[in-house]
């Protein structure tokens, strides 16, 4: 059976991508949704604070498609929204996350569609995740699968039961996978109820921090900060402060939004993402999927994806994995 370590979106993806392969999975993981990072994300499906970029996007290019066809049935917890990503300078090359995206999913943003300050952007149209409802779906579908999930904390990864570790624990792989490269980019987020309709946008260069507004069919998610190396989960007033008065600023229908929480996420930073296969110190195959970023969501099912290749190329006749 093979364990994988981690409860997130990551984690989970992994698990149910192994399970639909017809391979034995035990999802192992110290926090579960509904107290996983990525269970308070915004849940945008775009790249961000992530390398790289390559394979990123390949990676990227997976997720969309999976999630959009998800968007599709009404029962699922994924919409599909036209993203506005604004630049305030001249510059009109196309941003890199979304090179690689169809005709169909990109345009140059109109004059009047630009708020005032800026001039020039994109409308690109990415999937938009309710995270929550999505997970419990996953963790279902995990059960429904024959997977097992058990709550459990491990000191080092050889500690995790099975001849097959998949490492997907995020930032708790500083410690279980000896990764002093891997760090936290802290992030205040902000969910409202708006007084009216809200576009989509996001502008990641804004002077005051990244901001952006994402309207989802339950909360509309407002950010942000991005602070590597901090890991402080104290709320600070003047962030959400800051949050507030920028994203009104360019979106007018968000001011006087009613606040429902503000919080703190540790993002899972790293110069580039982990996903390789190694080896334990007892000798037993380990494939690590950590250090997204702030692109979880965004990398999921492509990284999963490219675990489940990573396994049936280096154990295909396994009998205890099938």
């Amino acid at each position: 059976m093979i364990t994988v370590v981690g409860g997130g979106i990551s984690g989970l993806s992994c698990a149910l991508t192994l399970l639909r392969a017809g391979r034995r999975v035990r999802v192992l993981a110290e926090n579960l949704p509904p107290g996983t990072t990525s269970d308070r994300a915004g849940a945008l499906c775009f790249p961000f604070r992530v390398g790289p970029r390559d394979r990123c996007l390949g990676w990227a290019e997976v997720s969309v498609a999976v999630y959009a066809s998800q968007a599709l049935d009404p029962v699922q917890p994924v919409t599909e929204v036209d993203c506005l990503v604004l630049s305030a300078s001249p510059e009109r090359d196309i941003p890199w996350q979304m090179t690689r995206l169809g005709a169909d999913r990109l345009r140059q943003a109109a004059p009047d569609e630009l708020p005032p300050g800026y001039v020039s952007g994109h409308v690109v149209r990415v999937p938009l995740i309710q995270p929550g409802p999505y997970l419990q779906n996953l963790m279902r579908e995990i059960g429904e699968a024959g997977g097992e999930i058990t709550r459990g904390r491990l000191e080092r990864l050889e500690d995790a039961p099975g001849p097959l570790v998949v490492n997907c624990s995020g930032l708790g792989a500083r410690e279980l996978a000896a990764d002093e490269g891997l760090f936290p980019i802290s992030g205040h987020i902000v969910t409202v109820l708006p007084r009216g309709p809200v576009r989509c946008f996001m502008d990641e260069n804004h002077p005051g921090g990244v901001t952006y507004a994402f309207p989802r069919p339950d909360v509309c998610v407002l950010g942000g900060t991005a602070e590597p190396g901090d890991w402080d989960l104290a709320v600070k007033p003047e962030s959400i402060r800051s949050i507030l008065d920028r994203t009104a600023r360019v979106e007018p229908g968000l001011a006087g939004a009613e606040v429902l929480s503000s919080y703190v996420c540790l993002r899972p930073g790293r110069p580039e993402v982990r996903l390789e296969a190694g080896r334990l110190a007892d000798g037993r195959t380990v494939i690590h999927d950590y250090g997204h970023g702030g692109s979880g969501w965004t990398l999921a099912w492509g990284c999963a994806r490219e675990v489940a290749n990573l396994i049936r190329l280096r154990e295909p006749e396994c009998p205890e994995m099938k």
